[in-house]
């Protein structure tokens, strides 16, 4: 697979070998490595082309991505900005057809050979970059991206705040979010509903029902709207704590609130919690017009391509 392709292209590789995939072979020379179709092509044609895949079918065709690395990697001397932050976005969920791994050790790869080429990167190469971590469930270490930024003398913003709590979040570690939120407090940050949910899903995480239902309450002190994911870390946190019952209760209650992308996560949340009957609940909940969308199931991940959505490489993130 690409990722394999592009560790004969570097030439120092620690990637893993898919063996069962011809697609990319690790033996074939460099000089040989170069696709008919990608060749004629500059780097801006090939990123124009991904960005076009990216709109007309919600994901990206692994040979034109193959293709757009190298030239960056090997062929070209620079690279500007915008073609840098194109190339990480290829690196995401968009990739559909590689396991997230084998993404982010291309997504890693590609932010040192920007580095050794002097490209300069700002606070939205930084935001793309954990968010296509995110994507790949990888979890970046918040602190050691904050001191990379601040040592180029990039300040993060609200979106960089946000993915760093969801990185603590994902992982149950809500002392680290506070850390966070008290840097966003210096910076003069508003608190926001999503920001809020993270830190009320890091509790979650663990079960702990009362410090959700509490901070739940805040919510109204600071005239804060729930959104779709926080009535979903409700849910979650009782299946943790073993309340199935509750769980029901307040699924049955609060379902008109949540969106299609909670109630997919709850499906694969109930199955791993091997809850039949909530997880048929959820299923029968579901908007039939949502079977329109494509949905693709990736270990234990699930993607999404909005039909009235678009997404392409300049707009996903």
């Amino acid at each position: 697979m690409f990722a394999t392709r592009l560790s004969t292209v570097f030439r120092r590789t620690t990637f893993s070998l898919i063996h069962r995939s011809s697609f990319l072979s690790t033996h074939i020379p460099i000089q040989q490595i170069r696709p008919p179709q990608t060749t004629r092509l500059d780097l801006d044609q090939l990123l124009e082309r991904l960005d076009g895949e990216a709109h007309r079918r919600g994901r990206l065709n692994p040979g034109l991505v193959r293709g757009a690395m190298r030239k960056a990697a090997v062929e070209l001397d620079t690279i500007n900005s915008t073609q840098a932050l194109l190339l990480i976005r290829c690196t995401g969920s968009l990739l559909i057809s590689e396991l997230p791994r084998q993404r982010q050790q291309v997504l890693d790869h590609m932010m040192k050979i920007f580095k050794q080429k002097h490209v300069t990167l700002d606070v939205t190469h930084y935001n793309s970059y954990m968010r296509v971590s995110l994507q790949n469930n990888h979890l970046f270490d918040p602190i050691n991206i904050l001191g990379d930024m601040r040592k180029i003398n990039i300040s993060p913003n609200l979106t960089s705040f946000r993915l760093l709590i969801e990185c603590y979040a994902r992982q149950g570690r809500p002392d680290d979010i506070q850390k966070i939120l008290n840097e966003m407090k210096i910076a003069n940050l508003n608190i926001e509903p999503l920001v809020l949910t993270h830190l009320l899903s890091s509790y979650a995480l663990k079960g702990n029902v009362e410090r959700v239902e509490s901070l739940f309450n805040l919510f109204h002190e600071l005239e804060l709207k729930p959104i779709s994911e926080t009535y979903e870390q409700f849910i979650v946190s009782y299946l943790k704590h073993g309340q199935v019952d509750q769980a029901t209760k307040y699924f049955v209650e609060n379902v008109s609130k949540m969106d299609n992308e909670s109630l997919f996560r709850l499906i694969i949340k109930c199955a791993e919690c091997q809850q039949k009957d909530l997880f048929q609940l959820v299923i029968n909940s579901l908007d039939q017009n949502s079977l329109a969308d494509i949905c693709v199931s990736s270990k234990r991940q699930f993607y999404f391509v909005k039909q009235n959505h678009p997404i392409t490489l300049r707009n996903a993130y």
